[in-house]
């Protein structure tokens, strides 16, 4: 053979092998889309039977069907989104009304509305309620009388009260700003008058917001004389389980306190000390309870004693308790 045959018969071997390569090949890749076109099926299959299952068993147990589960997710979705809208807008709406209420001379509208919002949100977190209900809480300090920067320094102490009392936060708010007002202090103190009324509560038999009523009663002649919230509302505690009534307790301890010097000079027990200052408040009443205890319960002579002061019910109080 030639060298010119055998270059014709080697090409014409080389493409009858391409040829049955490729028709291989074809067959290879025909195979496998028959294969996956079948498979397809079959998980078709399997995900109508399982959507059919679920519609089944919805229909039986709750009487729908899978579409209709699905629409009413929806509308719930709709309803959610639409609910949170418009309780977010109420919320700017508040801050933005407390803050035009409140504001200040110079003092924009947005930024303080932004700071309620933020207060607000903080004091929800942090107390397990909605964030509108904080916003009430806080104008509830401010329509009582708190200035803004005291407002937000008191609302958590405000919202402990109202959950602690089981009462509205306005109430709680009022009680607390007045018994602050009283007293002459500021919103970041607020804590420790709630912690005084709700230690005085359990002592007692009345409620925390009782005694913030009790010493509305007594609490500026009382700081008239130097008297701290504490050491005040210790004497109403001790009034109040003699009288039944932080109120009742409250206001003949009023009484005590604007007559207490000239009952201490009647009884003889000095207000001032070697010095010529005046003598602690403290150490006077306790003075003239031991001095009027003296008369073995004379009340008749207390009462000569005394004259044109009618001390007879608070007296007794502070002698049965000492």
């Amino acid at each position: 053979m030639s060298s010119a045959d055998y270059r014709v018969t080697l090409l014409l071997t080389a493409k009858d092998e391409l040829t049955k390569t490729v028709a291989a090949a074809k067959n290879a890749v025909r195979d496998f889309a028959n294969t996956t076109q079948r498979e397809a099926k079959k998980v078709e299959s399997t995900w109508s039977k399982l959507a059919s299952g679920i519609n089944d068993v919805l229909k039986i147990t709750f009487g729908v069907s899978l579409a209709g589960l699905l629409a009413e997710v929806g509308r719930s979705l709709t309803r959610f989104i639409k609910d949170s809208i418009n309780v977010f807008a109420e919320f700017e709406y508040q801050t933005r009304k407390l803050a035009s209420l409140c504001k200040e001379a110079g003092q924009d509208v947005n930024m303080l509305a932004q700071i309620f919002a933020t207060v607000a949100s903080a004091a929800a977190r942090q107390y397990a309620i909605s964030a509108k209900d904080a916003v009430q809480a806080l104008e509830a300090l401010i329509k009582a009388g708190l200035p803004a920067r005291d407002a937000m320094h008191a609302l958590g102490a405000a919202i402990q009260m109202a959950k602690i009392e089981g009462v509205e936060y306005e109430k709680a708010s009022n009680n607390l700003v007045q018994v602050m007002a009283q007293f002459g202090l500021k919103g970041s103190e607020a804590k420790r008058v709630v912690d005084t009324l709700v230690n005085a509560s359990r002592l007692g038999i009345g409620t925390a917001n009782d005694f913030a009523q009790g010493l509305a009663n007594c609490g500026a002649s009382a700081r008239a004389l130097g008297l701290s919230l504490s050491d005040t509302t210790t004497w109403l505690v001790v009034l109040e389980r003699r009288f039944g009534s932080a109120q009742e307790a409250g206001t003949h301890l009023n009484r005590f306190f604007l007559d207490l010097y000239e009952i201490a000079e009647k009884l003889g027990v000095p207000i001032r000390n070697a010095n010529g200052a005046l003598r602690n408040t403290n150490d006077i009443i306790l003075d003239v309870i031991i001095r009027a205890k003296a008369l073995g319960g004379d009340f008749e002579m207390l009462q000569s004693r005394l004259a044109g002061v009618d001390m007879r019910a608070t007296f007794n109080s502070f002698l049965d308790s000492s």
